[in-house]
C-alpha cells in the first residue's frame, strides 16, 4: 500500500512534468496571451493535486471540501465544487477526467507545440490514469482487508513463542534466560501489535502513513516543476507560483476522527 500510494504520487508528477515541459506555447485566441498560459498551467497542476488529494482523503475514509477549497486546490462555491458535493463516491476519477479534458483543450488552443501534440496528450492521458489505477488498486485493499483467520493464527503463533520461550532459552543462556525472556516477549508482542493494527490499516492515525506530508512535498514538486521549467520561464517571470501555502505546515486533514468532515 505504500508503494500505490508511491506510484499515485509518482504518476502525478510525471503529468506535471510533461504540462511544465510541453504547455509552453501562448494561445492565439486570448489576447492576454501569457496571463492565459500561466493560468492554464496551474490549473492543469491544481487540479492533479486535487486529484492525489482526493485519493489520499480516501485512503482515511473522509472528504473534507472545506480543507481543499483553504489549500487552494478547490475553488470554494465553483462548478467543481457543487459536483464534487454531489458525488457519491472519493471523486478522484472525476476529477481525473476533468484534467484529462483540460490538457486536451489546451492542446486545442494550440498551447502545446503541433509536432508533439498527440504524444504529449497520449502520455500526460495514460500518467493519469495510472494514478487512477493505482487508487483503484488502494480501495480494493483498504476493502478487502487481510482475512481475519491470519490474524488468528498470528495470535496463536505468538502465544506459542512466548509460552515456551523462557524454558527455549535456558540451555543456550542459563541463569541469563531470566532477564532475556522478558525481551523475547515483548519482541514477539510487537509482531502481534503490528498484526492487529497497522496492517489493518496502515492509514490510521499516528501509527500510519504520513499522507499529509505525502500532498504536501507532492504540492511543492509539482508546483516548482510548474515555475521554472523550462527555465527561460522563470527567467521571465521569477516570482510566478501560486502553491506556496504548502510551504507552511497546512490545518491537519487525513485523521481517522473525520468529526464534522464529510464522510464517504
Amino acid at each position: 500500500m505504500r508503494e500505490l500510494c508511491g506510484n499515485v504520487i509518482e504518476a502525478a508528477q510525471n503529468s506535471a512534468m510533461h504540462i511544465a515541459i510541453f504547455v509552453v506555447r501562448r494561445p492565439a485566441d486570448d489576447a492576454a496571451g501569457e496571463a492565459a498560459l500561466e493560468r492554464t498551467r496551474h490549473e492543469l497542476v491544481r487540479l492533479i493535486g486535487l486529484a492525489v488529494a482526493l485519493v489520499l482523503q480516501a485512503c482515511h475514509r473522509v472528504r473534507d471540501l472545506d480543507w481543499l477549497a483553504e489549500n487552494e486546490l478547490l475553488e470554494r462555491g465553483s462548478a467543481e465544487h457543487a459536483a464534487l458535493e454531489e458525488i457519491a463516491g472519493p471523486g478522484y476519477n472525476e476529477v481525473i477526467g476533468w484534467a484529462v479534458d483540460a490538457t486536451y483543450e489546451a492542446g486545442a488552443r494550440k498551447m502545446v507545440a503541433p509536432e508533439v501534440l498527440s504524444s504529449v496528450l497520449y502520455s500526460v492521458r495514460w500518467a493519469l490514469m495510472y494514478v487512477s489505477n493505482h487508487a483503484e488498486d488502494l480501495m480494493m485493499h483498504l476493502n478487502q482487508p487481510i482475512p481475519l483467520a491470519y490474524y488468528n493464527l498470528l495470535e496463536t503463533m505468538v502465544c506459542i513463542y512466548i509460552a515456551v520461550a523462557a524454558a527455549a532459552l535456558v540451555p543456550s543462556l542459563l541463569w541469563a534466560a531470566v532477564a532475556v525472556s522478558p525481551v523475547v516477549t515483548l519482541f514477539f508482542y510487537g509482531f502481534f501489535t503490528l498484526g492487529t493494527s497497522m496492517l489493518m490499516d496502515p492509514f490510521v492515525k499516528d501509527s500510519g502513513f504520513d499522507t499529509l506530508a505525502f500532498i504536501k512535498a507532492t504540492m511543492l514538486s509539482m508546483d516548482s516543476l510548474e515555475r521554472n521549467v523550462p527555465l527561460r520561464r522563470r527567467v521571465a517571470s521569477p516570482k510566478r507560483g501560486s502553491f506556496n501555502v504548502f510551504a507552511d505546515d497546512p490545518a491537519k486533514a487525513f485523521d481517522d476522527d473525520p468529526g464534522p468532515k464529510k464522510e464517504r
